[in-house]
């Protein structure tokens, strides 16, 4: 897909719910932009709502998209490999491609992005970035492997077939999410607060060092409360997002819940007594099973992002679990993070769009120059055919 001219959509695709972020560009700027949220547990029409009125907003129609979000079950490895010369070798992209198709992936699962997080050879231990064109007799390659269900993948697969909408492309949340908002020499831990999966990750300058996927997110913690006060799932979401905190007060036993008769009869304290133990779990579960890499790897700062980013004093209560300073980007960041990474992605693309305009520009002016000195028009023979010949450019290049 050409961006210089058209537009371009973005999806993020949630269990409960479709995010898009949409842009119309003219002549290599994005010139307007509409995002749009639906919640629904209907993902076809989520689907369908969202590419149908951001269309109709930014004037255009969508038969594409780039996309992200739930894609199931994921699997995280590292994969190293060596190739041995006998001789002095220059190292190709062919030996690159060797590599990365020995590397062996789960039953069932869909390699979604393959990063190398290191380059070595016999006398150069460590290569910042390619390795292509160096002469030894050894090259080490590490890869990380971020790879996802493939049942999981079909069925996003099938909704957007049947939503007329052709992928252009699959993207990890954590690789997007690292790719836009982490610095180049930063150590960052990312934390999704999903809500079937909790993501967490860490990511360095060599790339990701741990990513895991843990089957623990807000419905769990929403299906709590609702259990607990015998109310709806939706009930109990809205009061999860809109009353409870992270950091509960003595004065919550005497704040009511709702202004509306229809919560009356809970205080903000029956919220928190069934949402901060459940929020503790969470954070317990991740902090568990991530300790070994936080201690290994020291990331420096925690980034923020998913449905749970909106709890009231999230940010704190995820400080002290950590002992970490936490950035939130909100639900939103990770369509975001995807739009932005298309966008980069098209620079080159952009660029020569621009010079070639500039040159057709530059031509267009010299023409118009030349009719107002008569330079080549000395007879009306001579004028007409050049009237004719700069006009037809003018209007070829209009179009091009």
């Amino acid at each position: 897909m050409k961006l210089s001219n058209s537009s371009f959509l973005c999806l993020d695709i949630g269990t409960y719910g479709v995010r898009g972020f949409a842009h119309c560009v003219r002549d290599a700027k994005i010139i307007r932009s509409a995002m749009l949220f639906v919640k629904s547990p209907n993902t076809l029409f989520a689907l369908k709502s969202v590419v149908d009125e951001l269309g109709q907003e930014l004037n255009t129609h969508f038969n594409s998209a780039f996309i992200t979000g739930n894609f199931g079950e994921m699997d995280f490895q590292t994969f190293t490999d060596i190739i041995t010369w006998r001789e002095e070798h220059k190292i190709t992209d062919l030996d690159l491609k060797h590599q990365i198709g020995k590397i062996t992936k789960p039953d069932g699962f869909y390699a979604m992005h393959i990063i190398p997080v290191f380059y070595g050879t016999e006398h150069l231990q460590n290569i910042n970035n390619s390795p292509i064109g160096q002469i030894d007799t050894q090259l080490k390659s590490i890869f990380s492997v971020i790879s996802y269900d493939e049942e999981q993948t079909r069925y996003i697969s099938d909704i957007l077939r049947r939503a007329y909408i052709k992928s252009g492309g699959f993207f990890d949340s954590t690789f997007l999410q690292n790719a836009i908002y982490k610095k180049p020499k930063e150590k960052v831990l990312f934390l999704d607060l999903g809500n079937e999966f909790t993501t967490v990750s860490i990511w360095t300058m060599r790339g990701p060092l741990y990513v895991n996927k843990i089957k623990f997110g807000q419905r769990d913690i929403t299906r709590a409360i609702s259990d607990g006060l015998q109310i709806s799932m939706n009930d109990a979401d809205t009061l999860k997002i809109s009353v409870s905190s992270a950091l509960p007060n003595e004065m919550d036993r005497f704040t009511p819940a709702d202004s509306s008769e229809k919560f009356a009869s809970f205080s903000v304290s029956d919220i928190n007594d069934i949402f901060i133990p459940k929020l503790t779990e969470l954070m317990e579960t991740v902090h568990a099973q991530s300790e070994k890499y936080i201690n290994q790897y020291k990331p420096e700062k925690i980034i923020l992002t998913g449905g749970g980013t909106s709890i009231n004093n999230i940010n704190t209560f995820i400080e002290r679990a950590f002992n970490l300073p936490v950035e939130n980007l909100g639900d939103s960041a990770t369509v975001n993070a995807l739009s932005e990474y298309i966008w980069a992605s098209h620079l080159p693309e952009r660029n020569a769009y621009i010079q070639k305009q500039q040159k057709i520009q530059n031509v267009i002016e010299k023409i118009t120059v030349y009719k107002r000195l008569n330079i080549f028009c000395r007879t009306p023979t001579s004028r007409a055919v050049f009237n004719t010949f700069s006009e037809l450019f003018c209007v070829l290049a209009a179009y091009i």
